[in-house]
């Protein structure tokens, strides 16, 4: 019965797309011709625009779109069904697996990543992932950065499992392919094979249950000792990363604390040194005033106090999709809130790296009750606000999308936002939409790559416009309310 209303409600939202393609265009259409040959004449249009009104999804503005069709990615195509059981790999479990390494994702357990695969030495890592034995249609996906200085690439030693959910072979060659996060894994190793794909030796993450209560989730503040979970290792709560110079160099790589160090640049070693800083400090207060009784807190209590808090924190500030569901379960609740939350890549990369429940959650309060604007990684340009955010996928406010290049790109979306100028003109070609052109957004202070404006080319469909801003290109500091 589950099935059956899965395909009906998939034929029913096919049918609202082929209604939005065949509806005749009228006043919202949008100039697909038209090039800004200046800044002048681009930030013209976007005054015109609006950026300063709700894109007609406000209190009174409605809302027309279904947000399902976002998270659906009919911009892929047709896919096929793998029809394959998921494989669960135990704690601690060695294993090899092809692997993915993406500039503009950090992928979570339970989310949806998207994948145009264009290379043939990613295809041959795709095929084999099809085809192996001991963890079948499983792929591993690690986030990689360029490091400010040099350009070089940047490697993270935490990473997730994706499973291969959906498949399809393209007349040109290449593969779209839908997968979703499974577990959080350690890379021990990595290297190329004979063919170039690139592969690497993973240890699955053992997931502990939080065993004490995190006071500061709900209600009353306490001491913030109570969040920690005494049975985690005292390790820091950091970005790791390491570095090779290219994927030939990346033979039989061993990751340490020192290389890791070392590669860090001055801000993330900033950001790094503070979270071990926090830990250690939260340590000691812990060691201090916690009780025998604080100390055998169970994970129920966890999840019957701060877990619906934490829940309700996000309706308040962020809105949907809503966590009830999931509430009475810390650990899937921990990663389907960092896989939404609006923040930085590299923010989204260490929330992926706590080692925790507990303190995971802890993190996520912060952020939360920290979160109020958005700046440019680059000038630290005031882009948007939070009180501008648009939930515009099922999903949630933040999700991966990818182009048909194979370039993936974790977006956040908005009703508004500032110093933003477009460039180039519309196009409704593979739209991550349906029913929405999309034109390509510049920080309108250093010229960098922050997004896109999408913009309703039916006249029925609302809201009438709206920003997707990319993750990778928002500042890792968080503006305090």
């Amino acid at each position: 019965m589950e099935d059956d209303w899965i395909m009906e409600s998939e034929r029913l939202q096919i049918e609202h797309i082929r209604e939005l393609d065949m509806e005749e265009l009228q006043i919202e259409e949008v100039d697909d011709t038209h090039v800004y040959s200046s800044d002048d004449d681009f930030i013209d249009f976007f005054n015109q625009r609006g950026r300063g009104d709700d894109g007609g999804a406000g209190e009174f503005g409605g809302f027309t779109f279904d947000t399902c069709l976002a998270s659906l990615h009919t911009y892929l195509g047709e896919v096929d069904d793998t029809h394959h059981k998921v494989t669960f790999l135990e704690g601690g479990a060695v294993l090899t697996l092809p692997m993915f390494y993406l500039e503009g994702v950090v992928l979570f357990p339970e989310a949806t990543l998207p994948l145009t695969v264009v290379q043939p030495r990613f295809k041959a890592a795709v095929e084999k992932a099809m085809s192996q034995v001991d963890a079948p249609n499983t792929i591993g996906v690690v986030h990689v950065h360029r490091h400010p200085d040099d350009g070089s690439r940047r490697y993270a030693t935490v990473g997730t499992t994706a499973e291969i959910r959906q498949f399809r072979r393209l007349q040109d060659g290449s593969i779209n392919v839908l997968t979703r996060g499974q577990q959080r894994f350690h890379v021990r190793r990595r290297w190329v094979d004979v063919e170039g794909s690139p592969f690497a030796e993973i240890q699955i993450v053992q997931e502990d249950l939080p065993l004490r209560t995190p006071r500061d989730a709900f209600g009353q503040k306490s001491s913030i000792t109570n969040m920690w979970n005494r049975n985690n290792s005292r390790r820091a709560i950091s970005v790791n990363t390491s570095h090779v110079s290219s994927d030939e160099e990346c033979d039989s790589d061993s990751i340490s604390q020192t290389s890791f160090e070392n590669d860090l640049s001055p801000e993330t070693m900033r950001i790094h040194q503070s979270a071990i800083s926090s830990a250690i400090r939260h340590d000691r207060i812990d060691e201090m005033t916690s009780s025998d009784d604080d100390q055998h807190m169970t994970n129920s209590s966890c999840s019957e106090k701060s877990l619906p808090n934490i829940s309700v924190m996000w309706k308040q500030m962020v809105g949907t999709p809503s966590m009830d569901d999931i509430v009475n379960k810390p650990d899937l609740l921990s990663f389907d809130i960092a896989s939404k939350m609006p923040v930085s890549i590299s923010v989204r990369q260490e929330l992926l790296e706590i080692d925790g429940i507990c303190y995971r959650l802890r993190r996520e309060i912060e952020l939360l009750e920290s979160f109020d604007r958005v700046r440019c990684k680059t000038c630290q340009a005031l882009i948007a606000r939070r009180t501008d955010i648009l939930v515009m996928s099922a999903d949630g406010p933040l999700g991966a999308y990818v182009n048909p290049h194979g370039y993936v790109h974790e977006i956040m979306t908005f009703n508004k936002v500032s110093d933003i100028a477009l460039r180039g003109h519309a196009s409704k070609q593979c739209s991550w939409f349906p029913g929405y052109a999309w034109t390509i957004a510049n920080c309108a202070s250093c010229e960098s790559h922050a997004g896109w404006l999408f913009t309703a080319t039916k006249s029925k469909l609302k809201p009438k416009s709206f920003w997707a801003i990319r993750s990778a290109q928002v500042a890792d500091d968080i503006d305090r309310k």
